[in-house]
């Protein structure tokens, strides 16, 4: 499927009404999405967690994110926002 853990293979790369794309690892058994709004990165979100990180990724570079947030499995500023099930059901189908 082009998609194993975090590192070994590109993401996947889905396209969302909100986000330009989102680009979604799966680390430890949980699912991340890198979100993108007009070019630039957004926020990260945990899918299991449905944490959104915002201000701790300020000015990070993609690599960042993937090392300091994703990998570390940090859990700051829980957020209320989810993303729609039907995003959550394409991840998963993808994933499997």
């Amino acid at each position: 499927m082009g998609y194993t853990e975090l590192g070994r293979k590109r993401p996947i790369e889905l396209q969302s009404a909100y986000y330009d794309k989102i680009l979604v690892y799966q680390h430890q058994g949980e699912i991340w999405g890198v979100c993108y709004k007009y070019g630039e990165i957004d926020c990260v979100y945990n899918y299991t967690k449905n944490d959104f990180f915002w201000l701790e990724i300020s000015d990070m570079s993609l690599k960042e994110i993937v090392t300091k947030i994703i990998q570390p499995l940090k859990r700051n500023s829980p957020g209320s926002y989810g993303f729609d099930e039907s995003t959550f059901s394409r991840i998963l189908e993808v994933i499997k």
